[in-house]
């Protein structure tokens, strides 16, 4: 991604080669989070806003497409039990949780048989590391240095949305929450429904873990 681009990161400026730290240019403008956060910003222009996140997002991704293939289940769920045995017992006791773990084992085989777009992966991407600076949409604490399923990070991004959207400074946006989700699967390019299944399972997996 160019650093002139519409959607960008931010232009390297040097580095400090002792301590491994690369310098990055000052970025003036707000993050999605602070826009959101604002009783002043407009939900329409919150929701433009989401749109051309996910417009960042989709250039990110498709300036390293691989194959697609379908998510790597195994993987996925040891992170869960990862997690899962990590989790204090009253977690692991609730209803909701065997519940969701129950619905994922279920699913499982369905989304092993659908193929999913695959590129390089941002690694945190939510509303806290995208900026809005004038015509730029300048996405922050870029990793890409690993690949795997866009899914990654359209379920962090959408996860981080509904945890961001109960904040108090946020919750005026809550009456639009769907039409926020809508808005950025449009910047995103659409899903197919096999997709949008595959983008369920995920989110479902990735919000028990957390």
């Amino acid at each position: 991604m160019s650093s002139e681009a519409v959607f960008t990161i931010p232009k390297p400026v040097g580095m400090v080669e002792e301590r491994a730290i690369l310098v990055n240019e000052w970025v003036d403008g707000r993050s999605l989070t602070n826009l959101m956060r604002d009783w002043r910003v407009a939900g329409r222009d919150v929701a433009n806003a989401v749109e051309k996140v996910g417009g960042w997002l989709k250039a990110f991704h498709n300036s390293q497409l691989l194959p697609p293939a379908p998510i790597d289940t195994i993987w996925a769920t040891e992170m869960l039990e990862d997690a899962w045995a990590a989790a204090p017992e009253s977690f692991r006791c609730s209803q909701y949780v065997e519940k969701g773990i129950a619905l994922l084992q279920d699913k499982r085989q369905r989304v092993n048989e659908i193929d999913v777009p695959v590129s390089w992966v941002h690694g945190d991407f939510k509303s806290d590391n995208i900026m809005m600076a004038g015509s730029r949409v300048v996405g922050l604490d870029t990793s890409a240095n690993y690949e795997n399923t866009i899914l990654l990070d359209v379920s962090h991004f959408l996860n981080h949305l509904d945890l961001s959207l109960l904040d108090p400074r946020a919750i005026r946006l809550l009456p639009r929450r769907q039409a926020l989700i809508d808005r950025f699967k449009i910047g995103c390019g659409g899903f197919t429904k096999s997709i949008e299944f595959c983008s369920v399972w995920f989110r479902l997996l990735a919000a028990i873990r957390l």
